[in-house]
């Protein structure tokens, strides 16, 4: 740690001796009981480090913070490093802002006996947090950290120091049951080890999913499977990054037993691998993660699914769902290993920042739901409602973290609307309050100079999709929307969409809009209402790997005027998209996009020679295929006849010029037989567009 200025302890000022023989009391109460707790530390700067370097006789440290005077600190930005890793006395230091993800992210380093540091400020105020700040503001009113700290304050898992306060007694700890190991494994992972052997020897069943909370030994697992079968089988293991998967890697009898190949370089290589290990699978692009699966014959996918990291529950929702059963076995690790049992800082953080989110059962009926929109004083004025809205978007969306917990506590320019029966909450959608923004501040986005913070789709569609001064216009961004499993198909989401349209028009705001990672469910919902496409990004979301698209529902002319331009330059410029910056994605979400976008083309004759010539003749394909683009582009979203592999082979061929190897028919078939089932695909499409005059 750098040296710092020490302030002269004044009388009030607990004696440095009596604070050391505290800390030295409470170390030995936690490692006795095994126990984990928060002791949390307020006062000036100088008094708090103090207390850090105190706490080294805990053991082991990891300092985060975003401050510079401790030299071996670490970034919040670099938090996720350390996932897997663990230490007796993790510091989060909070004179640099409340980062509550990497609050919690520092909770899951600290093991069994150990504590979690935590620095406050004595004078903490609100209004100078910047992570409490949303389009340059910040929270003067500060609910959610008030509610943190007062929740700390009242838990008998924290203990607090205070510079100018008397320590208090320290009470008996009750004691955490720590896993009983056979060896070196528990006996849930013993089952799990036994279970990965037997899908091993399946000629079913390609994937093996592995989920777990944090701290359930589930990188040690991996391991122990890994070093069991190097040298049997060819193993390669992955994950985001080598730091990732070093607690793995460690299991392994020598470093080299088992490769590590990052993800992009097991794609370019593109060589089979007989089992694939990926591990924190949720940490990488969907995208990715199809692409890796593709080249294994087995893959073990392990992610962290409970609390704070916001990646894992989405990650079974989504991933998970777009498998069948049959293809695949999933395993669960419940017991913690790296804490006991009865651990307090786990139960104190899953209540306080509600990470184990639970859905009440609801009877359906969707005639009786009422519509509410919340501002923020009121919203926190009753926490169990704050509490049901927030487990329902936990559970529905893929990532949801502590610190969108905050902005939905603290964020003016949010917008709550809930869908309820009686005290439940069936159905909730956030809106973002977005633009306005003056002449001047248009043009720097537009050139790329400047990027606002919390405005999203109005600067999205004014420096990506090209309108200059769209950012002046004033809407409502749908930020997210779902409703409860048991009442989904029932309307309630349209009728949120609609509750959201009357606040826009009640406002006088110019757009509703919404953007999003692309997937063909999304789209489905998005395709039955009144929003136009207008815009495609160029790049694939980092959590997702998908295209981001942006829709607009306005009343406003101007708005309508401009909606009309950008879906010029779509039908313009689609084709040539999906051949460069859209031609890695999956042809079920191509298709999705093409219902999202209704495009329609003008055949020219010489188009329709074309198509003619190739449907009904011998024309070759690349001599025709501005031709078909058109008409596939325009026929596949209204036509029903066509098959899932017929639409398949289309859409990879003849919108995304796949090469010819890497396609598959309807049936298995060479290049002769695929350019065949082509040419009578698009003369069923032509037949249909002369027959209904698209």
């Amino acid at each position: 740690m750098k040296s710092h200025n020490r302030i002269k302890i004044n009388s009030e000022s607990v004696p440095e001796q009596a604070l050391v023989d505290w800390i030295e009391q409470l170390a030995g109460r936690l490692q006795q009981s095994r126990q984990r707790s928060l002791l949390l530390c307020r006062g000036s700067r100088s008094w708090c480090l103090d207390v850090v370097e105190h706490c080294a006789r805990f053991g082991q440290q990891r300092l985060l913070t975003d401050l510079e005077d401790i030299s071996d600190g670490l970034a919040f930005s670099k938090a996720e490093t350390l996932l897997g890793q663990e230490a007796d006395c993790v510091v989060y230091d909070m004179f640099g802002g409340l980062q509550v993800d990497v609050l919690c992210m520092a909770a899951g380093l600290v093991r069994a006996g150990g504590i979690l540091l935590l620095l406050v400020p004595e004078d903490y105020q609100p209004g100078d947090d910047r992570y409490g700040r949303w389009q340059g503001k910040t929270s003067q009113a500060g609910y959610f950290v008030r509610y943190l700290l007062a929740g700390f304050a009242s838990s008998d898992a924290v203990y607090q120091l205070q510079e100018t306060q008397p320590l208090l007694p320290i009470q008996q700890i009750s004691d955490a049951s720590m896993v009983d190991f056979d060896g070196a494994a528990s006996a849930e992972q013993v089952e799990i080890l036994q279970a990965l052997a037997a899908w091993l020897g399946q000629t079913k069943k390609p994937l093996f999913f592995l989920t777990a909370d944090r701290g359930r030994g589930k990188s040690t697992t991996l391991g122990m499977f890994a070093a069991a079968q190097a040298g049997q089988r060819q193993l390669v293991v992955t994950a985001a990054s080598r730091a990732q998967a070093a607690i793995l890697l460690q299991q392994l009898a020598t470093p080299d037993a088992v490769a590590f190949i990052a993800p992009d370089e097991i794609i370019r290589r593109g060589e089979r691998i007989d089992c694939l290990i990926i591990d924190e699978a949720a940490m990488l692009p969907y995208s990715l993660l199809r692409q890796c699966l593709d080249l294994a014959d087995k893959t073990v996918l392990a992610t962290t699914t409970g609390g704070y990291e916001g990646t894992g529950q989405g990650f079974l929702l989504r991933f998970l769902a777009a498998f069948e059963p049959q293809d695949y076995a999933h395993h669960q690790l419940f017991e913690p290993i790296r804490w006991g049992r009865q651990d307090q800082l786990e139960t104190l953080l899953n209540q306080l920042l509600w990470l184990k989110p639970s859905l009440p059962e609801w009877a359906c009926d969707g005639t009786k739901v009422e519509l509410r929109v919340y501002a923020k004083p009121e919203l926190n004025q009753n926490i169990r409602r704050l509490q049901s809205i927030y487990n329902l978007l936990i559970s529905a969306h893929y990532r949801t973290r502590p610190s969108d917990l905050r902005q939905l506590m603290e964020d003016e320019n949010q917008r709550v609307i809930t869908a309820e029966v009686g005290d439940e909450v069936v159905g909730v959608m956030l809106l973002n309050r977005e633009g306005g923004l003056d002449a001047e501040l248009c043009h720097e986005i537009f050139m790329g100079r400047r990027r606002p913070q919390g405005h999203l789709l109005a600067q999205m569609l004014t420096a990506q999709a090209g309108i200059r001064q769209f950012a002046r216009y004033r809407g409502y961004r749908v930020q997210r929307i779902t409703v409860h499993p048991d009442g989904r198909r029932q309307g309630i989401g349209t009728r949120l969409i609609q509750r959201a349209q009357r606040l826009v028009a009640a406002e006088q705001l110019d757009y509703l809009g919404t953007s999003f990672a692309l997937d063909h469910a999304l789209a489905a919902f998005w395709s039955g209402l009144d929003f136009a496409l207008v815009h495609i990004g160029s790049g694939q979301g980092k959590s997702t790997g998908r295209q981001t698209v942006a829709l607009i529902n306005s009343s406003n002319k101007q708005v309508r005027a401009d909606v009309a331009l950008l879906q010029h330059k779509l039908a313009q410029y689609l084709p040539l998209w999906l051949l460069t910056y859209c031609r890695l994605m999956y042809w079920q979400d191509v298709r999705a996009l093409l219902q999202l976008a209704q495009l329609h083309y003008q055949l020219s004759e010489l188009d329709e020679d074309d198509i003619r010539a190739f449907a009904e003749g011998h024309r070759g394909f690349d001599l025709s295929q501005g031709s078909l683009q058109k008409l596939v582009i325009m026929g596949l979203p209204r036509m029903s006849e066509l098959t899932e592999p017929q639409c398949a082979l289309l859409i990879d061929k003849i919108l995304l010029n796949r090469a010819w190897q890497s396609l598959t028919g309807p049936e298995l078939c060479g290049r002769k037989q695929l350019q065949q089932q082509l040419r009578q695909s698009i003369l069923r499409c032509y037949e249909y567009w002369q027959n209904n005059e698209l």
